[in-house]
């Protein structure tokens, strides 16, 4: 009887708390304890270059709308704006790491950002043509109260552009929704001679410094990938 007793006991414990994880929630481990990451962007170069270090995560588009004519210089400013695109998810998931990243493009010190229409376009690669520019990734993490913001710049210097090219460019779907209009990873590849820094700033998540700043937050990026 004793043991009947004992039984029904702990199994009416183990569905009291079940009841109360599933009421209250609880924070979502992975991988033996690693820590509920989140990818606060809608960008699939992001989370196609996150995913290569094979740690667990989701992602979830941020709805902070981003700025770029507020009155900072390019490096403070990627990373309030990557700071807003985290803050407004970890507002939502206050137990998760939570990473947001932007990028902008920068003329003379001029902030170039994501393209409206084909004239502006045009007008912004007539700008770069022949010329280096500085590309910036601005990283922000949070959890709970704890924030870490940083910026990173490369300089991407272009080739001599035809006007016919340009246009021919133009006509593609390959600018839009990027800043400066180009992706460094497809078909303006053929205008950049070379960089100087990290290409992974150009390409929007500079993953180098991305891991060494998760490790303060007792994240490896590492801990998830398998042969």
């Amino acid at each position: 009887m004793f043991l009947d007793w004992l039984y029904y006991t702990r199994l009416l414990g183990f569905f009291l708390i079940v009841g109360l994880e599933s009421t209250l929630g609880r924070p979502k481990c992975y991988y033996g304890g690693m820590k509920h990451l989140i990818l606060a962007s809608s960008s699939p170069r992001r989370k196609e270059l996150l995913a290569l270090t094979g740690a667990p995560f989701e992602v979830i588009a941020s709805e902070f709308e981003e700025d770029n004519s507020i009155d900072l210089p390019p490096g403070e400013l990627v990373a309030q704006l990557a700071l807003g695109k985290a803050q407004w998810v970890a507002d939502k998931h206050p137990e998760a790491v939570v990473i947001g990243s932007d990028t902008l493009i920068a003329l003379d010190g001029r902030v170039i950002g994501k393209q409206t229409d084909r004239a502006e376009l045009i007008e912004t690669l007539t700008a770069l043509s022949g010329r280096s520019h500085s590309a910036f990734s601005g990283l922000a993490i949070i959890e709970g109260d704890r924030v870490v913001t940083e910026s990173l710049e490369t300089k991407v210097f272009f080739r001599q552009l035809e006007a016919a090219e340009i246009e021919r460019y133009a006509d593609t779907a390959d600018w839009q929704g990027l800043a400066g209009g180009y992706g460094i990873q497809s078909t303006a590849a053929v205008f950049i001679e070379r960089v100087e820094g990290d290409y992974l700033t150009v390409v929007g998540l500079p993953l180098c410094r991305l891991s060494v700043l998760l490790k303060e937050f007792g994240v490896e990026l590492l801990a998830g990938k398998t042969a």
